[in-house]
């Protein structure tokens, strides 16, 4: 045996030897990311189950009546009120951060709340004073223990018979 086919032999080994770590890398690799794809759907899931499990269950009523004194109301207020009830069903505390009453002729109305907690159970009834309007909507605002917002709509029940 030659120098020469003794150099051709052990580049030939050393091709075999590399192209076979090359595969076993590349096997790995793939493996490696199909862990860190299974690991990432995983706590996609488990952080959607938590903001499930965290977003506030409350049931919210809205009532438009005529404001205590209507005779005596100004005409811009109209007399109206828009009584909406909050309350929490669900098993955790909420925040309720403010209340948005929008009108088709007066676009907006808000009442604030800076840090008002609604513990299960407790019921919050936010009247907001506006004119006359055929249609309203009462937007209300929310934060769950997690601080993620919510906006609930509040359902319009029917007007009381005067």
């Amino acid at each position: 045996m030659t120098a020469n086919t003794g150099l051709m032999v052990l580049t030939a080994a050393l091709i075999v030897v590399t192209a076979y770590y090359a595969w076993t890398v590349r096997r790995v690799l793939r493996g490696v990311e199909e862990l860190a794809a299974a690991t990432r759907e995983m706590v996609e899931t488990a952080s959607r189950n938590q903001t499930l499990a965290l977003a506030p269950q409350v049931d919210c009523r809205t009532v438009n009546l005529p404001g205590p004194q209507a005779e005596a109301a100004e005409p811009a207020t109209g007399g109206m009120v828009s009584e909406t009830t909050i309350t929490n069903v669900g098993p955790h505390r909420v925040r309720l951060s403010r209340v948005r009453l929008e009108t088709d002729t007066e676009g907006e109305h808000v009442r604030r709340f800076l840090t008002h907690w609604l513990e299960p159970g407790a019921r919050e009834i936010v009247r907001i004073p506006f004119g006359k309007a055929a249609r309203t909507k009462v937007l209300v605002h929310l934060e769950d223990l997690a601080g993620q917002s919510h906006v609930v709509v509040a359902e319009s029940g029917a007007r009381p018979a005067s």
